[in-house]
């Protein structure tokens, strides 16, 4: 006779040699969770490195469009400003906080920076009125400062 269907529900799950066995041992396990490991220790680092240079372009970005707006503030009214820079800095943002000083009374130049805050604690970036792009605070870069705004470790 064939077989009946109340005997193939008792078969269910039942397994005539141990290697129809399905599913992994736990050294098998162990191995997969230590190579993910090892991967996540190399790709981390790197990540975070990636982060810090596109935070980074925050600063050096509203820094150029700010030293815009001075010279064109300049080309309208022959100076920078009087007491103050003409132009109000950018507003902060989550990764830097930004600050103007003119030089001269009225202003015939200006230094705008751009200080790290929180995850970019340590960055500072510099633009003055001739356009001289500086960096004067890089986290583990010791030959500062650098005559341009390093976004990544290494020369200008």
């Amino acid at each position: 006779m064939g077989t009946g269907f109340s005997e193939t529900l008792t078969n269910i799950g039942q397994f005539s040699s141990p290697k129809e066995a399905r599913g992994f041992t736990l050294v098998e396990l162990l191995i997969v969770v230590a190579v993910i490991g090892i991967l996540s220790a190399v790709a981390y680092p790197s990540y975070a490195r990636y982060m810090q240079r596109s935070e980074a372009t925050d600063a050096t970005g509203k820094l150029s469009g700010y030293g815009l707006a001075q010279e064109q503030t300049f080309q309208d009214n022959g100076n920078y400003g009087v007491g103050t820079c003409s132009v109000a800095p950018p507003a902060a943002t989550q990764y830097f906080s930004f600050a103007c000083a003119p030089t001269g009374n009225p202003a015939t130049g200006f230094t705008a920076t751009a200080t790290g805050l929180g995850s970019m604690a340590g960055y500072k970036y510099q633009l003055d009125d001739s356009g001289n792009r500086t960096t004067l605070a890089y986290p583990g870069r010791t030959a500062l400062p650098a005559s341009c705004w390093l976004i990544k470790p290494g020369d200008c």
